[in-house]
């Protein structure tokens, strides 16, 4: 885990989107997903060494996201751990999420797969912008977990985040937009 802010790789502005060739879900997760989703994200939270129940006004989800192609020279500098299988042959629903939390004046972006999660590039208004890894895990049972803090100013943002999950060729890319006129003061804090 990196617990010093650095610079990550800026994201590449001129990519291609890669359609999905997976069927969409005619229906939402289930209430149950939804929960045990809740659940892991604020269980994750903690061992990040958040202490924070999330709340619909922190949470922020991705205006725009899309696969895209990894560029053959950008290397990980949020790294991951490399060499492990992420198949679990097991049928059991791991949790899916990702979302923008904006609390205290902070940005995390917290993750969760049934792979390995790391944040290979990322920008701040098309800029550099420098971030720490706070907790990142990957088991059979419980999927890939990354919770990452982004070091900002107060001003709006425009902030861009590629993830890779395991060692894939694609990267999901999420993009958000932050207002820290919307902060949302809590509880939580960094142990």
């Amino acid at each position: 885990m990196t617990r010093s802010f650095q610079a990550l790789p800026v994201c590449t502005t001129n990519v291609i989107k890669i359609e999905s060739h997976r069927k969409s879900r005619a229906a939402a997760p289930s209430a149950e997903a939804v929960n045990l989703d809740r659940e892991d994200a604020e269980r994750t939270l903690r061992l990040a060494g958040l202490d924070y129940h999330l709340s619909p006004k922190a949470r922020l989800e991705a205006q725009d996201k899309f696969l895209i192609e990894t560029a053959p020279n950008q290397s990980p500098s949020i790294s991951g751990r490399k060499g492990i299988t992420p198949a679990n042959k097991k049928r059991a629903r791991k949790p899916h999420y990702a979302h923008l939390l904006q609390m205290n004046n902070r940005l995390f972006f917290q993750a969760a797969c049934c792979k390995p999660l790391k944040i290979i590039a990322a920008s701040l208004d098309g800029n550099a912008m420098s971030a720490r890894t706070l907790h990142r895990e990957h088991s059979k049972d419980g999927g890939g977990k990354l919770v990452v803090e982004i070091d900002i100013a107060d001003s709006d943002h425009e902030v861009i985040l590629d993830m890779q999950r395991a060692e894939s060729s694609r990267v999901q890319r999420y993009i958000f937009t932050v207002n820290p006129a919307g902060q949302v003061n809590s509880e939580a804090s960094i142990k």
